[in-house]
């Protein structure tokens, strides 16, 4: 340890075993070529300045402003016109005047010995009054370049605009980022290839940081009715047009329950049930008020007699005074096309059906936490590219994570898109009425939605027999049927529907310009606990489930609970701008004993727990209703979290009650930045200085390491703050070979990453952003190693961020030697000497063949 003023009496750093460079080895896979890239060293600088000054608009828009007076200094990396090989990065000035020599801050990024080649290094740094954020960004692959400098562009813009920035919760933040950023490239990519392969679509890119560019273009998905338009447009119209007219015909003449009962079928045909229902209401669902129909008794009731009716209703049912039936809304279900409703049908069926519902969903199932549905949500936003559309997207990920749940299997893109046509498909199916079915036996459509049907329980059935979980050891073979039978109705209607539904309603209330949620509406401000709140109160105005129905035996009549009106009782919400009607975040335990979720438990019988009414097997409260509230709450967490700034492409025209936009577009990378990066990434050190608390937080992958030089009486001791994620450590290799990869030593200097029977990619690294095939295939993370360290007041202390290119022949100790003597005043000095002498050891070790880019970021702490 030490402070050498020179270096001239230092031995020659000989080669280590270890050897840095040549990130990528060669490999056997051509990476796909652009059909054309005219890309330049000055292109680089436009789109740098371009997407910072985003930045900075970001900031200001976004309301991160504390204060009339706050001020925000950002620097970023520029290209020098000249191009010699010796080409330095000069920074680029956003915001206000800021000396960075002067707050002890040096900087350089050089260009390598290898004309042919750009700069693949990049850097950032960032400074606001409460934190600063420093970055080097090592790229390599033919595209590192630009895969360093857009992760550069990104992160910032993430960091900033996270909400936990302003709580300082640094780790989470950054842990967040680096995943959003990978996802970002995942995407960036994708849009290459598909401009690459004659598809354009450039109207569909955003700027990275999820700003509007250009006009609002996202264009809706094709519905059934468009290709049907587009294939015949005269004989779909007319078709339909007959058809209607023979319905209306025969309903007319059937009298006025029979014409209410064509309206019905209409309405669900157009608009689905729960748009039906809501048509139905006079007002929209935006009240209590409404018209069940005329062979229907309504009970709109407040909260108190509604609970009462729920507490009897067991009672009821198993005495046979009250019964449930194959009844949906205005409309029967055809037995001819969906059989039987096994879950609420008769007791006995229902008595064995109910405890395996219970551990299936109920509340301790093992079958799912909210920490594993968090997790899947998270994964599934993460997986979204291009155009995210509300309804459709929605539903994906509560079939996928139903699926798993119920049935502890995963569907496959191709099952997952079966059934879903077939969810879209059965409410118009199983309401057609009975007298035709001598006709609809005979369609085409018809057969094929039975056999699908058929195959579905067959399948469910199937791995109930195999029970892997052990879950169904008390059904039967000769019950499985009937169980998959009321399997498929739960993910078919009612946590298949009633969670999209919900989630429908809370995104509207996000991002609707007409929603009544106010500040509200921006949940990425909101904590885990207001998110719940926030969802409970969007369950509550815009209910799933907007009634509850039985047959009562005495009269054959159906009597029908309207909830909304249970959920506007003013003796429990309250009166004024924040009562009953009005959308308020009101507190977790007035949910929590008030809201439509526990409003049914009253329906599982006598025996109570607190507010918690308990399970039995005679209960006929809602099963799943704890599974639905954690997956309702999870998805909009982790969206908080992930893509809080999505913004509406477009809102659907003619939404059904408050149904809200229907399409949202990510921040895709914009066609500046589109990007080839299936193997091509970077390196990423990020350091946070937290002002207010004097602590420094480190995040990085692969190996652009950070040092840390702290003054101890007259000697300088020189740590990484960092480990290099190299192949062949104990816990990565691991990791690389369960994901399929293989570890195996070049034969040189390095150990390398390859798909388990392929020669690709090559990497020397375990971790890094970009690399897809790298990722998909061989166990490449993007996930940081985070650490954090406390600023010691009372000595001097230099944070040191270098790309390899330093560190390929100077260790951190002699890094902190050889600039040490320089004051804070000097920085850019110090920086400048430090890079200027690790080009040297470059040309004396490779004979001058070989320079690595050099970048250098010197930060002199506590001045």
């Amino acid at each position: 340890m030490g402070c050498n003023t020179s270096t001239a009496a230092k031995p020659e750093q000989k080669v280590v075993k270890q050897r840095r460079r040549l990130s990528v080895g060669n490999v056997d896979l051509n990476e796909v070529q652009d059909a054309e890239d005219h890309s330049t060293e000055d292109d680089r600088g436009l789109i740098a300045q371009f997407s910072q000054q985003n930045l900075l608009d970001l900031i200001e828009k976004d309301g991160t402003k504390t204060g009339s007076g706050r001020r925000l200094s950002s620097i970023g990396s520029t290209t020098d016109q000249n191009a010699t090989s010796f080409a330095n990065k000069s920074m680029q000035q956003l915001g206000d005047e800021l000396n960075a020599s002067k707050h002890g801050i040096g900087y350089t990024c050089r260009k390598g010995l290898k004309p042919e080649s750009p700069n693949q290094d990049s850097w950032c740094m960032l400074k606001t009054e409460n934190f600063s954020i420093y970055g080097v960004f090592d790229g390599h692959g033919q595209k590192g370049h630009d895969i360093s400098n857009f992760i550069k562009d990104v992160i910032p813009k993430l960091i900033v605009k996270d909400p936990r920035s302003s709580k300082s919760e640094w780790s989470p933040v950054l842990m967040d980022t680096f995943k959003k950023a990978q996802s970002m490239v995942n995407t960036s990519d994708k849009m290459k290839q598909r401009l690459a392969h004659g598809t354009s679509d450039t109207e569909h890119l955003l700027e990275s940081d999820g700003m509007k560019a250009g006009p609002s273009v996202a264009q809706k998905p094709q519905t059934c009715w468009d290709r049907c338009v587009k294939g015949c447009c005269r004989c779909c119209v007319v078709f339909l047009a007959v058809l209607n007219l023979l319905l209306l015909i025969l309903f007319i003449s059937l009298g006025p329950a029979g014409f209410t009962y064509y309206l019905a079928v209409l309405r669900i045909a157009l608009y689905g049930y729960g748009g039906a229902a809501c048509m139905a209401s006079s007002d929209g669902c935006r009240t209590a008020h409404g018209f069940p129909g005329s062979d229907t008794d309504s009970t709109l009731t407040w909260y108190d007699e509604q609970v009462r009716l729920m507490e009897q209703l067991p009672q009821r049912l198993q005495s046979g005074e009250a019964y449930r039936s194959n009844e949906l809304g205005n409309v029967r279900i055809n037995d001819l096309i969906w059989p039987d409703i096994a879950l609420g049908s008769n007791e006995s069926v229902h008595s064995r059906l109910r405890p395996v519902y219970d551990a299936l969903w109920g509340r301790g199932a093992s079958t799912w936490t909210k920490e594993s549905v968090r997790a899947g949500a998270r994964a599934f936003i993460a997986g979204v590219n291009g155009t995210f559309t509300v309804s459709k997207d929605i539903s994906k990920w509560v079939e996928l994570e139903l699926h798993n749940v119920s049935l502890g299997y995963t569907l496959t893109a191709e099952q997952l898109e079966r059934f879903l046509d077939f969810q879209s498909s059965a409410p118009l199916m199983l309401t057609m009425p009975e007298i035709f079915n001598f006709v609809l036996s005979r369609l085409t459509s018809v057969q094929d939605f039975i056999s699908t049907r058929q195959q579905l329980v067959q399948e469910y059935a199937d791995i109930m027999a195999r029970d892997t979980r052990g879950l169904f050891s008390n059904i039967s073979a000769s019950f499985r049927p009937t169980m998959a039978s009321a399997l498929l109705d739960s993910l078919t209607f009612a946590g298949g529907l009633s969670i999209p539904h919900a989630l429908t309603s809370v995104f509207a209330l996000m991002y609707s310009d007409q929603s009544p949620a106010g500040e509200a509406k921006d949940v990425s401000k909101l904590s885990d606990e207001e998110v719940e709140r926030f969802v409970f109160e969007a369950v509550r105005l815009f209910p799933p489930v907007i009634e509850f129905p039985w047959m009562d035996a005495r009269d054959e009549r159906r009597k029908l609970m309207i909830q909304m009106k249970a959920l506007r009782d003013p003796g429990v919400w309250g009166l004024g701008a924040e009562g009953a009607d009005a959308f308020s975040l009101k507190p977790l335990e007035k949910y929590q004993n008030y809201s439509g979720i526990t409003w049914v438990e009253p329906a599982n019988g006598p025996q109570k727990e607190g507010h918690r009414w308990i399970s039995t097997p005679t209960s006929r409260g809602c099963p799943g209703q704890d599974l639905s509230l954690a997956m309702i709450v999870g998805f909009v967490q982790e969206w908080r979290h992930m893509q809080h700034d999505w913004y509406v492409a477009e809102q659907p025209e003619g939404g059904i009650a408050f149904t809200g936009p229907a399409y949202f577009t990510p921040p895709v990378a914009s066609p500046f930045t589109l990007l080839n990066a299936q193997m091509s990434g970077t390196t990423a050190t990020v350091a946070i200085h937290d002002h207010a608390s004097n602590k420094f937080t480190v995040a990085h992958v692969a190996d652009s390491t950070a040092v840390l030089g702290t003054k101890t009486g007259s000697q300088w001791k020189g740590v990484a703050l960092t480990r290099d994620h190299k192949p062949n450590l104990k816990d990565e290799k691991a990791r690389i070979e369960k994901a399929g990869g293989r570890v195996v030593f070049d034969g040189y200097a390095n150990h390398r990453v390859y798909a388990k029977s392929a020669r690709y990619p090559g990497l020397n690294m375990s971790r890094c952003l970009g690399d897809l095939l790298g990722h998909q295939d061989c166990g490449i993370s993007c996930e940081p190693e985070v650490t954090s360290f406390d600023i010691d007041n009372q000595k001097e202390q230099i944070l040191f961020l270098c790309s390899d290119g330093v560190w390929e022949f100077i260790a951190p100790q002699e890094a902190v030697d050889l600039v040490c003597h320089y004051s804070y005043l000097e920085a850019q000095q110090a920086a400048d000497f430090l890079a200027k002498e690790a080009w040297d050891r470059w040309i004396r070790e490779e004979g001058g063949a070989v320079v690595d880019d050099i970048t250098v970021i010197l930060v002199y702490l506590n001045h």
